[in-house]
């Protein structure tokens, strides 16, 4: 008695385990999961739309269980028009969404490549600004160095200059003076 208790539990369980079915799922961004969901919409109310067309009455448990409510006060080509309506417009919603996403993408590209150009003119701007300042400085150090050699710290002084001709005309005419 016990073991055909245990082996009707097993079997049992072997029925249950053997009864489930999973679905398998793909894995991709829920954005296109929406998108692939509002394209199975359209394209299953475009069939209503031509059974309509055809000559078939439409069925109101095709249409999703949320808008039957707001339908069934409206007339039925109404009802279609507005069905139709609503989820083309989501559709363009969500390809806005994306195609948005896309941009915003494109963009943070461009500003990060732009950053590191102004980066890198920034840098060559600095070296040569330091270049010309060094340069500056030798011409400052050559022009003192001039100046230095040639007479001192003023040689381009004019009065200077001429105190020094005269000192020397006046030394001329006293060699003179006591040559003669």
């Amino acid at each position: 008695s016990r073991d055909y208790d245990e082996t009707l539990s097993t079997l049992r369980y072997a029925n249950r385990a053997k009864n489930i079915h999973n679905k398998p799922r793909i894995n991709e961004d829920p954005k296109d999961a929406m998108l692939r969901q509002y394209q199975e919409e359209i394209s299953r109310l475009r069939n209503l739309l031509e059974d309509r067309r055809l000559g078939s009455p439409l069925k109101i448990e095709d249409i999703s269980d949320e808008a039957q409510f707001e339908l069934a006060k409206l007339p039925a080509h109404t009802k279609r028009d507005l069905l139709i309506q609503e989820f083309q417009e989501e559709m363009k919603k969500l390809k806005n969404l994306h195609e948005n996403e896309k941009i915003l993408k494109q963009i943070e590209g461009i500003k990060t490549e732009y950053q590191l150009h102004i980066e890198q003119l920034n840098s060559e701007m600095e070296e040569k600004r330091q270049k010309s300042t060094s340069k500056e400085e030798i011409l400052q150090r050559i022009e003192a160095l001039k100046a230095s050699m040639i007479g001192g710290e003023k040689a381009d002084d004019k009065e200077l200059s001429e105190r020094r001709k005269r000192k020397k005309q006046a030394s001329e005419k006293r060699l003179r003076f006591v040559g003669v």
